[in-house]
């Protein structure tokens, strides 16, 4: 057992550690892809509200060290005008086909702490003799970027610090801090956290929805059920891929009843249990102006458009293209190669008398749900909401391994070997994250 004095001690060190390793996103670029456009939005919503929400009539502007988004009269600013050059004509649309959730957390953020500012961001000057990039005069310059990097970095810490405290309500304090020290050191959190992405935000509202939701059953307390569903509302409202922790928790609730759902004189009480219906009553509450929004505009709640004949022609689709429909099942426990026991807890764990139990019942539902939806897209953050079903699982066998050899050898041999692992993994894991943040990266390409 870890005493809850010392669990503390070793939690903000973990912390600590993970804030550490994500402080270059202060100063490091930020001016590609997804970042821009998160930003431009942002933009949008704070000078015009939700009625402006798109990427026209935005301009691009800045110098070799540090670019800013400014409105424009012309409908089709240089933004998209320069996306067109590329061959990517479809964010050209009169309402952006992305929840605006992680946009409004960035304009709050530069209501906070850039007021009356232009929305700016590093940009990449050149790259060093090892490929990192570096904006000249960040030293000076840094803070410009603050408020929006300050969001996924912020966010981060409190993904790690929620995946401690659900691991510590379904298993004990050895397990949560396992938990959260592999989350700290997964290679794609990391690259999330240091760039202008809505990933660390998504998986945190995701942590939190399941956390309050047992919480509300364990409690018998409807109010901490309503705020499970409204955190489920926002997760959604961040990324729509948020809706599916919404499928695994009605999923595990009918597998818990599945052999009583056809009992007549339970069949009312499971279909219609309560805190199902008020959890999911809330989380409609809360999406339910974006998806009146967007099927308004488009006639269909979960629009996406398609980029027809482009392909062939942009490098970027290229290159998801080439990565293998398997990527998540290999690419997972490559980066993070203790997350490889999460196979043996889903292929061997059901033949083992008493070892899958209602939690890990749904850490594995949670899981499957995730890359039963997410199995052919092809970049590695969209399973990040789904790490912390796997590092739990992982960190109970780890612990139940390590329980094992300190009976059998009347000893910490068992410590030591967990130990000697999670700082292996460390040292493999931490490197790339890190490596690719520094380079840049919007993919993490290993091992392809």
């Amino acid at each position: 057992m870890v005493r809850t004095k010392t669990a503390l001690f070793l939690l903000i060190i973990i912390l600590i550690f993970a804030a550490i390793v994500r402080f270059p996103t202060f100063k490091l670029p930020h001016d590609n892809g997804d970042q821009i456009f998160y930003l431009g939005l942002a933009l949008k919503l704070d000078k015009f509200g939700f009625s402006e929400y798109t990427l026209r009539r935005l301009d691009v502007r800045g110098n070799d060290s540090i670019l800013g988004l400014f409105p424009t009269q012309e409908e089709q600013g240089n933004l998209l005008k320069g996306l067109a050059k590329t061959g990517v004509t479809y964010y050209d649309q009169p309402l952006f086909h992305r929840t605006y959730g992680f946009p409004y957390a960035l304009m709050f953020s530069h209501k906070i702490f850039a007021q009356g500012r232009p929305y700016l961001a590093l940009k990449t000057s050149a790259r060093d003799e090892k490929g990192r990039v570096y904006s000249k005069e960040a030293e000076k310059t840094w803070f410009a970027q603050f408020y929006a990097a300050i969001v996924p970095f912020l966010f981060s810490l409190l993904f790690i610090f929620t995946t401690y405290l659900l691991a510590k309500m379904f298993f004990s304090q050895k397990i949560a801090l396992i938990s959260a020290f592999l989350i700290s050191i997964s290679p794609i959190e990391i690259l999330c956290a240091q760039k202008i992405w809505a990933d660390t935000m998504l998986s945190f509202f995701v942590v939190l929805t399941v956390l309050l939701f047992f919480l509300a059953k364990q409690k018998q307390n409807l109010f901490i059920c309503i705020l499970a569903g409204v955190s489920a509302g926002i997760a959604v409202l961040i990324k729509q891929t948020g809706g599916f922790i919404i499928i695994a928790l009605l999923f595990f609730h009918f597998w818990q009843n599945r052999l009583s759902i056809f009992k007549l004189d339970r069949i009312k009480e499971i279909v219609f249990d309560r805190y199902i219906w008020v959890f999911g009553l809330c989380a409609l509450a809360v999406i339910f102006h974006w998806f009146y929004a967007i099927t308004k505009a488009y006639g269909h709640p979960l629009y996406k458009p398609a980029p027809p004949g482009i392909h062939q022609d942009v490098l970027w689709f290229s290159i998801l293209r080439q990565r293998p429909y398997f990527l998540y099942l290999t690419s997972i426990p490559y980066l993070i190669p203790v997350y490889a026991l999460v196979y043996f807890v889903i292929i061997a764990g059901h033949f083992i008398r008493g070892f899958i139990d209602k939690h890990k019942t749904f850490l594995i539902i949670w899981l499957l749900t995730f890359l039963y939806i997410l199995i052919g897209t092809k970049e590695n953050r969209y399973m990040l909401p789904a790490y912390p079903a796997i590092a739990m699982l992982s960190a109970d066998v780890l612990v139940k391994i390590e329980d094992f050899l300190n009976r059998k050898f009347k000893g910490i041999y068992g410590d030591v070997l967990v130990i000697t692992i999670l700082i292996a993994c460390a040292f493999w894991s931490v490197p790339i994250g890190i490596n690719h943040a520094l380079w840049n990266s919007a993919l993490i390409l290993r091992p392809f």
